[in-house]
C-alpha cells in the first residue's frame, strides 16, 4: 500500500506577546509547533507558507516584535509584488513617479541592508523595483549595466547606507565568523542583493498603495526632501472607513508610544474636541509632532458583507498638511472611524477584507530641477476598485 500523504502543517493566527518578542521567526515557530523539527519549520518558511502581519516571510532570521501576527498556511501564500507589479507614471533624467502596489515596502531599512541579500530578490522594495525597471530588467541589473539615461553616473547607495571601508568590512567579516563559525568569504556564491539607484523622497506604509516620487540624482533628492519637510507638497488619499463621517479637519500631536506600545496622539482628537485639559500634571506623555489631516469629501454608504449584513461606512478623500508616520490611520481611528482592513489601529473584523483600504491618489510638487509644477492623479488599482464597488452601497 502506498504511504499516506501527511497533512501540511498549519497554525491559526498567533499574536506575538512579550515572551516571544525579539526571537527569530524560525525559533518562534519551533516553540509554537513543538512536534515539528527544525528542518520542517525551515521548509515551511521556504515554501512561502508563513505569514507575518499578512505577508509572506522568507527570512528565517527575522526578529519578531510584540503584537506581530504570525500564521502558517496549508498552501503557499501569494507571491509578493515585484518589478512587474509597479507602474512608472512619469520618468525623466532626475525623477520618477511610480505607483506602489499594496504589499510592497517603499525602501529597505538600514538594518535590513546586510542581511540575507539573496532574499531581497524575493521581496523587492519600491526603490529596488524602480531601479530594475530603469536598467532594463533583472538580467541587465545583475550584469551591472549603467543607467541608460545617466551615462557614467555611479549608482547611489540606498538611503541611510554609507560606503563600506575595508576596515569596516574586515570587522563585519570577523563578527560573522564569530556568529556563524564561517567567514564571509566562504559564501562568495551567495547572489548579490539588487542594487538601488533611486531614492524615495517620501514613504507609504507597506499596506498602502499609491503615488510615490523618487529621485535619480542626489541634487533632485535633496530638493524634493526639502519640499516634503516644508509640507509644500500636495498629498491626497482615498480611504474606506467604518461609520459615517463628515468633511472636517483633524489635528493632534503624534507620539511614538501612546502608552500601549503603538503610535498615537498625545491627546486623541476626540479628547481635543471635548476640550480636555492638557498639562504636564494631567498628561505625563512627552510632547509630540503636530499632525493635521483635512477630510475634504465623504461619500456615506453601507458595507455589504458576504452574509448580506450592512454596516455604515464612508468613502472619503483626505489631504495631508503634514506627513507623519501612520497619520491618516491614527487620526481616523481615534475619531472612531478606523480604515477598513486596518490590522493595527482598527477594531473591526478583518474577515473577507483583503487589504487596508488606503490609497495615495494625488501627488503634486515642484520639479526639483526645472521648477515646473507637476501634479498626478491615479485612483485605486482595478482589482481594488472592483472590490470596493461590489461591497459599497450608497446611503439612501
Amino acid at each position: 500500500m502506498p504511504r499516506p500523504v501527511p497533512s501540511p502543517v498549519v497554525m491559526p493566527p498567533v499574536v506575538v506577546d512579550s515572551s516571544l518578542a525579539g526571537q527569530t521567526i524560525v525559533a518562534t515557530l519551533r516553540k509554537l509547533l513543538p512536534d515539528q523539527s527544525w528542518s520542517a519549520v525551515r521548509k515551511v518558511i521556504e515554501q512561502r507558507r508563513v505569514l507575518v502581519n499578512r505577508y509572506a516571510c522568507f527570512d528565517e532570521t527575522r526578529r519578531l516584535t510584540e503584537r506581530d501576527r504570525i500564521e502558517v498556511l496549508a498552501h503557499p501564500a501569494a507571491a509578493l509584488p515585484d518589478e512587474n507589479s509597479i507602474e512608472l507614471i512619469y520618468v525623466d533624467e532626475q525623477i520618477v513617479v511610480a505607483l506602489k502596489p499594496e504589499g510592497m515596502v517603499t525602501e529597505r531599512r538600514y538594518d535590513d541592508l546586510p542581511d540575507a541579500p539573496e532574499l531581497r530578490w524575493r521581496a523587492l522594495t519600491l526603490d529596488e523595483a524602480v531601479t530594475i525597471r530603469l536598467m532594463g530588467g533583472r538580467e541587465a541589473t545583475i550584469a551591472g549595466r549603467a543607467n541608460p539615461t545617466s551615462p557614467g553616473r555611479p549608482p547611489l547607495l540606498p538611503a541611510g547606507q554609507r560606503p563600506v571601508h575595508r576596515r569596516d568590512q574586515m570587522r563585519r567579516d570577523s563578527q560573522r565568523r564569530d556568529a556563524t563559525g564561517s567567514s564571509a568569504k566562504s559564501r562568495l556564491h551567495t547572489p548579490k542583493a539588487p542594487p538601488c539607484h533611486v531614492r524615495a523622497a517620501h514613504r507609504l506604509d507597506r499596506q498602502t498603495s499609491g503615488l510615490v516620487v523618487l529621485s535619480r540624482v542626489p541634487e533632485a533628492g535633496a530638493k524634493l526632501y526639502a519640499q516634503f519637510q516644508a509640507h509644500d507638497v500636495l498629498r491626497e488619499y482615498e480611504a474606506l472607513v467604518w461609520g459615517w463621517i463628515e468633511p472636517q479637519r483633524l489635528e493632534s500631536e503624534l507620539i511614538r508610544d501612546r502608552g500601549d506600545g503603538r503610535r498615537g496622539s498625545r491627546q486623541p482628537v476626540t479628547m481635543l474636541e471635548a476640550g480636555a485639559e492638557d498639562s504636564p500634571a494631567a498628561n505625563p506623555l512627552p510632547a509630540g509632532k503636530m499632525a493635521a489631516t483635512n477630510l475634504v469629501a465623504s461619500r456615506q454608504g453601507h458595507f455589504k458583507s458576504g452574509t448580506g449584513e450592512l454596516a455604515p461606512v464612508s468613502w472619503i478623500r483626505c489631504q495631508l498638511e503634514t506627513g507623519r508616520t501612520h497619520q491618516v490611520r491614527i487620526h481616523l481611528s481615534e475619531k472612531g472611524n478606523p480604515i477598513v482592513g486596518d490590522d493595527v489601529y482598527g477594531t473591526h473584523s478583518l474577515d473577507g477584507v483583503p487589504r487596508l483600504y488606503l490609497h495615495a491618489a494625488r501627488l503634486g510638487f515642484i520639479h526639483p530641477m526645472t521648477g515646473k509644477r507637476l501634479e498626478f492623479s491615479l485612483s485605486w488599482p482595478e482589482v481594488d476598485r472592483k472590490w470596493l464597488e461590489s461591497h459599497f452601497e450608497d446611503k439612501s
